[in-house]
């Protein structure tokens, strides 16, 4: 049996995968860093980094992949996490790919669509809007 057939996998998300590939911000370094740190990724989400070490395996300069990091969380593919010991954490957006149990993915996911419908009821009174409570 190949060696990578006893690896962990990730599930990823077609309609965020679509999304990325679409995005005209990011650019290829963000990709190649993206794919790198989704093989890194721990539970939950989770993934600790070395920007130095990513540099070097990928072969950039740390500056390329700070970028990419940067460009990540502020279009929300990223989210910044506690820094442990001298390494910064990021989770990674669950509707891109998701490494975890799959019961907490879900409730994630309702969690996600019901901060939805509050943002939106949320604007409807901001416009004055008459609100429908059952949608």
């Amino acid at each position: 049996m190949p060696r990578w057939l006893k690896e962990p996998f990730v599930l990823t998300f077609r309609a965020g995968l679509r999304e990325l590939a679409a995005d005209r911000r990011c650019v290829g370094e963000d990709y190649r860093v993206l794919l790198h740190l989704v093989g890194c990724l721990e539970w939950d989400n989770w993934v600790r980094v070395s920007q130095k070490d990513v540099a070097e395996e990928l072969g950039l300069s740390r500056q390329s992949v700070w970028r990419a990091l940067r460009r990540m969380v502020q279009y929300e593919i990223l989210q910044p996490g506690p820094k442990l010991g001298h390494l910064p954490t990021y989770r990674l957006s669950p509707q891109v790919a998701y490494f975890g149990p799959l019961k907490r993915r879900r409730e994630q996911r309702r969690q996600a669509e019901a901060r939805q419908r509050l943002e939106a009821l949320s604007e409807a009174l901001r416009a004055g809007q008459p609100l429908d409570v059952m949608t």
